[in-house]
Parts: C-alpha cells; sequence; structure tokens
C-alpha cells in the first residue's frame, strides 16, 4: 500500500509503529562512530558505546553503507549480535561519505543494502531511506518501484526518504514511508 499521506497513515499503512514495538523515541546516528567526518573513533570505543546505549534502553540505530565505508554496519553488527530488539533505519544513495556523488539506481540500492545486511549480519532492516536524493530521483517511479522490490523481497520492512532540504519535498510516497 502506498501512504498517501505518511503524516496521517495509520501503523496498518506503514507497519507497526516503532513506538507500539517498544522502541524509544531516541535513537543512536553511527556517522560519528564510523565515519570519519568527526574524526577517528577506535573499535572498542565505539562498540562500548553502543554496548552502553543498548544497556540504556536504546534500541533504534541509524546507519548509513557510507558511513567510514561499511564500518558503522559492521561494528553495530559486533554490538548486536544476536539480538532481536534492535532496529535498525539504514539509508542508500551516496557513494562516498563528502556527499559528492550518488546513485539511486535500482540496481544500485540492492547491491548496497544487500552488502549492508552481510556487514551487520542481518537479513532484514526495519527502514531503508534514499540518502539526500534529488527531486527528480523522488518523482522517479522507476526507483519507487526499486525501492518497493526490496520490501517485497523481504530485506526491509519500509521504506522512506531521509531529505537534506525541507524544500525538497515527495509527491509520492513509497509503502510504509515515513515523512520528513
Amino acid at each position: 500500500m502506498i501512504a498517501k499521506d505518511a503524516a496521517t497513515a495509520t501503523p496498518a499503512e506503514t507497519g507497526s509503529s516503532l513506538t507500539e514495538r517498544g522502541v524509544a523515541r531516541i535513537g543512536l546516528g553511527t556517522w560519528p562512530i564510523g565515519g570519519r567526518a568527526y574524526g577517528e573513533v577506535d573499535e572498542a570505543t565505539a562498540i562500548d558505546t553502543m554496548v552502553a546505549a543498548l544497556d540504556a534502553g536504546v534500541r533504534l540505530f541509524d546507519v548509513a553503507d557510507i558511513y567510514g565505508e561499511g564500518r558503522s554496519e559492521l561494528l553495530l553488527g559486533q554490538a548486536t549480535a544476536g539480538r532481536d530488539d534492535v532496529v535498525v533505519i539504514g539509508k542508500a544513495g551516496y557513494l562516498d561519505e563528502a556527499g559528492a556523488r550518488q546513485d539511486f539506481r535500482p540496481s544500485y540500492l540492492r547491491d548496497a543494502l544487500s552488502a549492508s545486511l552481510e556487514r551487520m549480519g542481518r537479513s532484514q532492516i526495519d527502514t531503508l531511506l534514499l540518502h539526500s536524493p534529488p527531486q527528480d530521483i523522488l518523482d522517479s517511479s522507476k526507483v519507487r518501484a526499486g525501492m518497493e522490490a526490496l520490501v517485497e523481497k523481504g530485506l526491509v520492512k519500509r521504506v522512506g526518504v531521509s531529505l537534506r532540504h525541507i524544500e525538497t519535498r515527495p509527491q509520492q510516497r513509497c509503502r510504509g514511508a515515513v515523512a520528513p
């Protein structure tokens, strides 16, 4: 089902809500832990940080395949191994941390998600977001269909968009999308 307005969509339209599943409204973003933009973080400190977050009740983790070229995903996989109470929101579309190059072809998104799942040791993530796509991508039925195919294959429960600029507005929503 395509949610026409994610702000008014019901949990049935978007999949079970995260708060209904007991996920706190606060999560941990992993760019500083896995990426290089904020300086290097050693592996032990990164994993200890994620474990401390889990101990404090955090169950929601934000990752992207470009954060440290997959390093944040590898570390998250290590920190959460064997746990089934973790919610992962991933992003794909950027080709490097600098953000200068993007690729939103359905084949790239599928391959990026598959590689992310492998790094995290998971068969599925909860949400996959297009990582700051330009308007023409938001308007592309081919990209929407590619994202929907990832849901249908069971690789992700829901899909959506992470927008860099509020002026960029999706005209249509993918199934289970969360409004910016």
